[in-house]
C-alpha cells in the first residue's frame, strides 16, 4: 500500500525562476551551453523530456510562432508557442547552432544530447551547491506554475502542456503556487467589513422596519 501523502510530485522538485536562472548559468560557466540551453527550453515549454531532446531546427516555424513537436503517451496539441523568453532563447541557440538537432550530444553532433547525460548532471550540480532538489520533470511543473501566476486557467495549462487528462492532473501532479503569489494575491482582497458606510447609509438601515420570525 502506498499512501497519496508519501508521493512526490514533480511540483516538489521545480526551480524557482531565481534557481533556474542560476543553474543555467553554472551550466554556461562550466561550458556546457547545451545543457543549460536544454533545462531552459524545457521550463519556457513545458515539454516531456524526450519530446525535446529529438527537435530539429525544422520544427522551429517563426512565422507561425510555433515549435512542431511529436507528443508522447498520446498526447494532444503538437506544437508549443514561441513565448518572448523561448525566442529569445533560440535565437542564441541559433548563433551557436553546429547541428541540425536544438541539442546536440557532445560525442556526436548528429545524435541528440542523451536523457542519461542530462538528469545525472542536473543532480550532480544541486547536490555540489546545496540547492534546492530539481528535476527534469520538474521544469514541465515549472512552466506549468508560471502559467498559473500568470492567470490562465487549468483547462487552458493541460492542453498548452498536451495532456489529455484535462485540468485534473494540473491541480493533482503539476499546479502549484508560490508563496510569494499566494501573498501578493492575497493582499488584493478586500472586506466588506473593512468599509465604513457613510451618515445616510446608516440612516436608512436604522429607518427599516425589522421583522422578527419567532
Amino acid at each position: 500500500y502506498h499512501s497519496e501523502e508519501d508521493t512526490r510530485h514533480c511540483r516538489e522538485t521545480a526551480p524557482t525562476p531565481q534557481q533556474l536562472q542560476i543553474i543555467a548559468q553554472t551550466f554556461r560557466g562550466r561550458g556546457d551551453d547545451v545543457i543549460a540551453d536544454c533545462l531552459l527550453f524545457l521550463g519556457f515549454s513545458g515539454l516531456r523530456v524526450r519530446e525535446a531532446l529529438r527537435l530539429d531546427w525544422e520544427a522551429v516555424d517563426w512565422e507561425a510562432g510555433v515549435i512542431h513537436v511529436k507528443r508522447e503517451k498520446r498526447g494532444i496539441n503538437p506544437f508549443v508557442p514561441i513565448l518572448p523568453e523561448m525566442e529569445t532563447l533560440l535565437r542564441e541557440i541559433q548563433t551557436r547552432a553546429r547541428s541540425h538537432l536544438l541539442f546536440p550530444s557532445d560525442m556526436d553532433v548528429n545524435q541528440p544530447l542523451p536523457y542519461s547525460v542530462v538528469a545525472p548532471r542536473l543532480s550532480r550540480l544541486c547536490r555540489s551547491t546545496g540547492m534546492r532538489y530539481v528535476t527534469l520533470h520538474g521544469l514541465r511543473s515549472f512552466f506549468v506554475t508560471q502559467c498559473r501566476e500568470s492567470g490562465l486557467p487549468d483547462t487552458e495549462i493541460a492542453a498548452l502542456i498536451g495532456d489529455k487528462s484535462g485540468p485534473a492532473i494540473i491541480a493533482r501532479t503539476y499546479g502549484d503556487v508560490r508563496p510569494e503569489h499566494l501573498l501578493k494575491q492575497a493582499q488584493r482582497v478586500r472586506f466588506i467589513a473593512g468599509v465604513k458606510p457613510d451618515a445616510e447609509t446608516l440612516k436608512s438601515v436604522a429607518q427599516r422596519p425589522q421583522t422578527i420570525r419567532p
